[in-house]
This record gives structure tokens, sequence and C-alpha cells, in this order.
């Protein structure tokens, strides 16, 4: 798997119009791409200016292909001059916790039935 993190920063005023542009830019990423396999949206605890984005691909190609779509270049557009400060960085996935977390809870809720 293919981790892609953003880190943005709106301009003054424009934290709400980016968050909604962002929302939007996940759901339709999560929608149309099969190799889109997780896009979460994060706000900063105590600095609203600041989200951050958490997105899971298969691979270094379904993220490349997810900057290819249209939806990712009308965001990139849309957003453009609400952006302060942004900084994306990528990760190459070594394992999962929530998948062993959760076989570990339903393991352990079937012992308890």
């Amino acid at each position: 798997m293919y981790v892609v993190t953003v880190q943005l920063v709106a301009r003054e005023g424009m934290k709400e119009t980016l968050r909604h542009k962002t929302l939007t830019n996940a759901r339709a990423s999560l929608e149309k791409e099969p190799g889109c396999q997780r896009f979460d949206v994060c706000s900063a605890e105590g600095q609203a200016s600041k989200i951050l984005v958490y997105a899971v691909f298969d691979d270094e190609d379904a993220y490349e292909a997810h900057r290819n779509t249209r939806h990712f270049k009308d965001f990139a557009t849309a957003t453009h001059g609400l952006i302060l400060n942004k900084t994306v960085q990528s990760f190459h996935m070594i394992e999962s916790a929530a998948h062993h977390g959760a076989s570990a809870r339903g393991a352990a809720q079937s012992m308890r039935l």
C-alpha cells in the first residue's frame, strides 16, 4: 500500500471553503477510484486553519492515477488561492494495525459469547 499525507493550512477566512472542497475530493476519490482504499480528512486540534489528509492507495500507480483524475484537477484549481501552505509526504505501508486490531477484537468478542 502507498500512503500519502497532505498538510494544508488555509488562508485567513478560507478554512470552511477549503474543508468543504477537500471533503468533496475525498468522497469522489473513494467513489470513483478503485485504487483509493482510504481517504481521511482531519482537522488539527486547536488549529482550525490546519487540515490533514491521510490517503491510502493500492500503489504508486494508483496515486498517480488519482492525481490525473478530473476531480483532483478541479480540486487543485479550486483550492489554489485558499491554501497558505501545503506539505505532501508519501510512505510505503509496512503493516496496518487496523487489520490486526479488528481480528483481535473479533476473537475477543467471540470468546465472551
